[in-house]
């Protein structure tokens, strides 16, 4: 089996890895901003991350471990991860996130992390913006790990929170929606 994990709204609860790093370096009002440009469908996915590209500049490690280390996150992650590796499943997550923060999940063993790949910290290098996801790149992604591991879509779980998530939700069968309202 392979299980996907969405982390904004579905592990992170109630917030996203750009707010809660934000929140961190005093950039909420900007990040609030852009987010609801985002949610009113008036940036792209790779324009919202050129935007944090920008606006962390200088952003360090120690700033990004300290808001994954206090962020809201829902609860018994790590062991819920150690219970699906121990039955000889596979966990992934998927989100459109920042790497820098996203790949802190490797530490709970997780078996790999698909992120919006960044400049690496302080992120002083160019932004590649074929490196950013979209929600159509969820699907794709599962696929290639599907096949990678011989898996057939029923042999597939998919867990999110809103509609980033519903092109993954429209071709897997096994779907479980977790934090979601019923405006996502």
């Amino acid at each position: 089996m392979l299980h996907i994990f969405d982390m904004d709204g579905t592990m992170l609860m109630g917030t996203t890895a750009s707010l809660v790093i934000a929140e961190r370096t005093g950039t909420s009002t900007e990040l609030h901003q852009l987010e609801e440009e985002f949610a009113q469908g008036e940036l792209t996915t790779v324009e919202f991350a050129r935007s944090l590209h920008q606006l962390w500049q200088g952003l360090d490690s120690e700033v990004v471990a300290d808001a994954f280390a206090t962020a809201p996150w829902i609860g018994s992650i790590p062991s819920v991860v150690e219970d699906i590796r121990s039955r000889g499943h596979v966990a992934v997550v998927l989100t459109m996130s920042p790497d820098f923060f996203a790949d802190l999940l490797l530490d709970w063993q997780f078996n790999a992390v698909e992120a919006s790949r960044f400049p690496a910290l302080p992120l002083h290098g160019t932004l590649d913006e074929a490196l950013i996801l979209t929600p159509e790149d969820k699907p794709r992604l599962v696929a290639r790990y599907a096949d990678a591991l011989n898996l057939q879509p029923y042999e597939c779980v998919a867990y999110g929170d809103s509609m980033s998530d519903a092109p993954l939700f429209d071709v897997l069968p096994n779907t479980v929606a977790v934090n979601a309202t019923a405006s996502d």
